[in-house]
C-alpha cells in the first residue's frame, strides 16, 4: 500500500515538473530571426576632375632702355640743336603753317623723349651746309637720310649713325619729256641739291649735258617746273613721294626701265663727334625701333609702304631680332 502511494507521489510530481519546464521555455525571449540589415555603405568618394595650376602670363619681353643722355654737354646746354633741311619730304619738310614735319622730325622728338632731353630746336638750313655746320659746332647733330658713302664713312670730322633708311637714285621729269633712259639725259641739263649722293650717283650714271646743283631738293624741283633743268636726281623714296602728294605732281614721272633706279644707298642721321654718349644712345634707339617694328610703322605712315625697311633687309643691314 505504501509502495503504491510512494509510486503516486513521484508520476504526479514528475508530471508538475514537466508542465513547469515547458512553461519556462515558453516564456523565453525569441531569437531574432530577421534578415541582417547591411551596414550602410559609405558613398563613394566624388572625385574631383584635378584642377590644372595657374598658367602664368607669358612674359612680355622687357623694353630696351638706351638710357638717358646728359644734355649740358650739348652744344646749347640742356637743348638738343639738329639740323633740318626742310625740303627733303617725307623725312622733313614744312607744313602749311610753316611747322617742321616727317619721319626724321617724329623721329627725333622720340629719341629725345627716350633719352630724358628736355628740349630740341630745329634749325632749318641748307643741306650744303649741314656738315660743315657740325663739324663747326653749330649742331650737336642732323641731316634725315645722309646717304652712307664710303667717303662719309672713312671721314673724320663727323659720325654716321646706324642706318635707318634705304633708298636708291632716280630721276624725276615732266610728263611731256622725251627723257625715258638714263643714257637719254646725255642731251640734257641735270639739277639736283648740292652735297646729295643721290645726285653725284645720277651724274655719274647719266653723263648730262650739263649739270647744276642748288641748295636743297626744293630749289631743284622748282627749277624743273620753271624750265631751268630738264630733270632732277634725288632719292627715289622721296621723289615718289613727292609726285604722289605735290600739287604739281600731276605734270611729272618718274624715270622708266629696269634700271631707273641705282645706287641702293644706306641712309641716316649724322653726329658731331665730340658727344659720343649721345652717339652711343641714338644708335641705340635706332636698332630698338628696327628691331620692335617702330620703324616699319614710321615707313608706313610717312611713305605708304615699308620702303627703307625693306631696303634695309636687302643690303643685309636688318638688325638681327
Amino acid at each position: 500500500m505504501k509502495q503504491s502511494k510512494r509510486l503516486l507521489w513521484l508520476a504526479v510530481t514528475s508530471l508538475i515538473l514537466g508542465s513547469l519546464l515547458a512553461g519556462c521555455a515558453a516564456s523565453a525571449s525569441p531569437t531574432a530571426t530577421a534578415a541582417a540589415t547591411p551596414a550602410p555603405t559609405a558613398p563613394a568618394a566624388t572625385v574631383a576632375a584635378a584642377t590644372p595650376a595657374p598658367t602664368a602670363p607669358a612674359a612680355s619681353a622687357t623694353p630696351v632702355s638706351c638710357g638717358t643722355v646728359d644734355a649740358s654737354t650739348f652744344v646749347q646746354p640742356g637743348t638738343l640743336t639738329v639740323s633740318v633741311s626742310t625740303t627733303a619730304p617725307p623725312l622733313d619738310f614744312l607744313d602749311a603753317n610753316g611747322n617742321s614735319q616727317g619721319m626724321y622730325i617724329d623721329l627725333v622728338n622720340l629719341w629725345a623723349k627716350d633719352l630724358g632731353i628736355a628740349k630740341v630746336n630745329l634749325a632749318p638750313g641748307a643741306f650744303s651746309a649741314m656738315l660743315p655746320g657740325l663739324t663747326s659746332g653749330r649742331f650737336d647733330m642732323g641731316g634725315a637720310g645722309v646717304s652712307q658713302t664710303d667717303a662719309r664713312k672713312a671721314s673724320k670730322d663727323f659720325t654716321l649713325s646706324t642706318a635707318y633708311v634705304a633708298n636708291g637714285a632716280t630721276l624725276v621729269v615732266k610728263k611731256s619729256s622725251s627723257i625715258h633712259t638714263w643714257a637719254d639725259m646725255v642731251n640734257y641739263k641735270l639739277g639736283g641739291a648740292d652735297g646729295e649722293a643721290e645726285y653725284t650717283e645720277a651724274i655719274a650714271k647719266a653723263h648730262p649735258k650739263q649739270s647744276l646743283g642748288f641748295p636743297g631738293g626744293l630749289e631743284a624741283r622748282q627749277a624743273l617746273l620753271n624750265g631751268q633743268v630738264d630733270a632732277i636726281a634725288g632719292d627715289s623714296a622721296e621723289l615718289q613721294y613727292y609726285i604722289s602728294s605735290a600739287p604739281e605732281g600731276s605734270q611729272l614721272r618718274l624715270l622708266e626701265g629696269s634700271d631707273a633706279i641705282i645706287a641702293l644707298m644706306a641712309s641716316g642721321t649724322v653726329f658731331r663727334n665730340q658727344n659720343t654718349a649721345l652717339i652711343k644712345a641714338v644708335n641705340c634707339e635706332i636698332v630698338k625701333e628696327l628691331k620692335d617694328g617702330t620703324m616699319a610703322q614710321m615707313d608706313q605712315k610717312w611713305f605708304g609702304n615699308t620702303i627703307s625697311v625693306d631696303n634695309l633687309k636687302q643690303l643685309g643691314l636688318m638688325p638681327s631680332s
